[in-house]
């Protein structure tokens, strides 16, 4: 199983990364019995990548990913399946997720941040101007660096001002052989690398990258703008975010995302200031907030995690940590965006840490923005064009905001970082016209071609057909089985509000992986703690050990007592009569009641129920007992009858052969 299996890339003229060459590899050795592929963004702008993507999962169907899309549009109902986050439903068939409710709110820059953002302005047009001007490396290097402070600059003046002051205290003190050292420690972010690896990447370049002058006289152009930074005692955009938690989101739980760590510092100390540090938490990369308030704070990501989902802090200041991989849904259901990202994709996965499974709210989320910057004016365009793409997609009969991250999945990111990079050059009246150019990729006929091909034959899964046959059975049913395996071991289990504790039979710990004594373990999807994952059920490598000693076990009948069971039951599996490697279900149990007016049939939640109750039941007890001569004309007659009844058992097999695994006998009838 591969989650966001669009990392699994493939380019054509570079060649498949190590995890897709690792996947190739195992399959061309056998090893996989079958994949699973999960991804919102499943193309990515390439019909190779995609298609190499498909290679993996039918390399029977797909010869080469340099083929068209076109020419494989029928494979798609077989291997894709398209599930609308916004159509999904609990076992009631009620929606798990809501669209979330958007709004901007708008601030402006006082006098001292309007001198600051013009000679900023000023400062990164002289710097891309004077960048033309040196070889390909250096100019390169030399934008990176100016697009970078532009990035900081539009998080907070904090953010930019920290950078500006290392950058030129490192200009000061640069002598010639420190550049090779530099250049080493700086390096470049992995292929692997997060968005929040990106970001810290980003502050250490602007900082520290300073074998390259990036502006003619930069010392004096960064000793300008350091004055006018230091003149700037409050951020309006601070006051801006501050003033809606009081107002709007009075006694809420709040989600604030940031890019950077010196924007989340002054978040932070802001916060605290107000409303005291024990309600307020951070999540970064490396567990450090410097100067809030003039201290540092260390922080465990998964305790401040917790904290903020059970309530016991208020506020959650977070970088890009936490934009991926993290469940912070518990008591929160609004979310702000203290800064705006160069990349859309990235808001929404913002969104996805609370909007998602367990949330009991419909999700609010504010941004912030400052209609006289150039990065507001682009956001704004950005924003109309994603409305006319929503439109366009609205006769694919799904949410236009779910296919929406099909087509930013589509758009390479440096579209983006280009847009706003180089929107400070052009002038109010071209705007329009440069935006139009530059964005005709974005959302173009192609891209929603694709989208409609993909959407248009992909599978679709819909709850409402299979809801009735689903059983309704979750973790704490398989309790009574794993208790009753443990009395078998002779290993007793004790019991709290927190799980289970026992001794791990001697016959389970043929591996490191299993532990010698388990503390705390319950089958409930919530118990979760900082010690480590406490949830346990199919998977967990105890519970694995029990069913697996079960299967081993040569026995095939049990006797009942009477008085919880007053009727024989069979228990036969069914496989499919055709070998085929591309059965989605290899084999399925059955049951059948031997009953005084006839057989009646049990499908697998039935059997399971049963066999829990008689787990359960306190009426346990062993019995002398021998087999009936006739018991196996009476597993014969259960299993013709099946042969005859196959077509009504909902057999996923058309040509289905049972076999007999077990009989439960009442007490009395043996």
């Amino acid at each position: 199983i591969v989650d966001e299996a669009h990392h699994l890339n493939h380019e054509e003229k570079t060649g498949p990364t190590l995890a897709y060459e690792l996947l190739a590899r195992l399959e061309e050795r056998d090893k996989l019995r079958s994949l699973l592929f999960f991804t919102g963004t499943p193309h990515r702008g390439k019909d190779f990548n995609f298609l190499a993507l498909l290679k993996l999962l039918r390399p029977d169907e797909i010869m080469e990913p340099s083929e068209r899309l076109e020419e494989h549009l029928d494979l798609l109902p077989q291997t894709v399946i398209r599930n609308n986050k916004y159509s999904v439903t609990d076992l009631e068939g009620r929606r798990l997720f809501k669209p979330p409710i958007v709004a901007t709110e708008t601030y402006r820059y006082s006098a001292a941040e309007e001198r600051f953002y013009d000679t900023m302005t000023d400062f990164v047009a002289s710097g891309k101007a004077y960048a033309s001007t040196l070889g390909s490396t250096e100019a390169r290097t030399a934008q990176l660096v100016l697009i970078t402070l532009q990035k900081l600059a539009s998080s907070s003046i904090a953010a930019v001002r920290r950078a500006l002051r290392r950058r030129l205290e490192q200009l000061n003190a640069q002598v010639n052989d420190q550049r090779e050292a530099l250049e080493r420690s700086i390096g470049a972010p992995p292929a692997w690398a997060t968005d929040d690896d990106i970001a810290r990447h980003e502050e250490r370049l602007a900082e520290l990258a300073t074998w390259l002058t990036v502006v003619q006289d930069e010392p004096k152009w960064l000793r300008r703008l350091l004055a006018q930074a230091d003149e700037v005692t409050q951020e309006t955009k601070i006051d801006a975010i501050l003033r809606t938690v009081r107002d709007r989101f009075a006694g809420r739980s709040v989600l604030f995302f940031t890019e950077y760590k010196a924007t989340q510092s002054l978040l932070l100390s802001r916060l605290t200031a107000e409303y005291g540090a024990d309600n307020v938490g951070f999540i970064n990369g490396d567990g450090r907030a410097d100067d809030v308030l003039g201290t540092t704070l260390v922080a465990d990501r998964v305790a401040t995690a917790e904290r903020f989902n059970a309530g016991q802090i208020r506020f959650l200041v977070s970088t890009e940590a936490a934009g991926e991989g993290i469940d912070l849904q518990g008591a929160c259901h609004t979310l702000i965006h203290v800064d705006l990202p160069w990349n859309p994709m990235r808001l929404q996965q913002r969104v996805g840490r609370i909007n998602r499974f367990g949330q009991k709210h419909r999700v609010e989320v504010v941004a912030f923005r400052n209609p006289d910057t150039v990065e507001s004016r682009i956001w704004e365009k950005l924003n109309e064009k994603i409305v006319r793409i929503q439109q366009a997609l609205a006769g694919s009969m799904d949410e236009p905001e779910d296919l929406f991250q099909l087509v930013l999945g589509m758009t390479s990111p440096d579209l983006f970082t280009s847009l706003f990079a180089d929107a400070g050059r052009v002038s109010k009246e071209s705007l329009s016209g440069w935006f139009d150019e530059r964005t005709a990729s974005f959302g173009g006929e192609d891209v929603l071609s694709v989208v409609n091909a993909l959407v248009g034959n992909a599978a679709k899964f819909d709850f409402k057909t299979v809801a009735p046959q689903i059983p309704r059975l979750d973790l704490p049913h398989l309790e009574p089985f794993f208790r009753t395996v443990l009395g078998l071991n002779k290993r007793r289990v004790s019991t709290s509000e927190r799980g289970l504790s026992f001794i791990t039979p001697d016959a389970w710990r043929d591996s490191i992986a299993v532990k010698e004594r388990y503390e705390d373990l319950a089958f409930d999807r919530q118990a979760r703690d900082r010690k480590g994952d406490r949830v346990i059920g199919v998977g967990h490598v105890v519970f694995d050990r029990a069913l697996r000693q079960c299967i081993d076990l040569d026995v095939r009948h049990a006797v009942v007592p009477s008085d919880a069971l007053d009727h024989a039951v069979l228990l036969f599996k069914a496989r499919n009569r055709v070998t085929t490697d591309q059965a989605a279900v290899s084999t399925v149990i059955r049951g059948v009641a031997l009953k005084a007016d006839g057989f009646a049939h049990l499908g697998d939640a039935e059997v399971f129920t049963l066999v829990r109750e008689l787990l359960s039941s306190a009426s346990r007890h062993n019995a002398e007992a021998r087999l009936a001569d006739d018991v196996r004309n009476r597993v014969q007659a259960a299993e013709a009858w099946l042969e005859l009844h196959q077509e009504t058992l909902g057999l996923p097999f058309d040509l289905p052969v049972f076999s007999f695994e077990a009989g439960l006998w009442p007490s009395g009838s043996v």
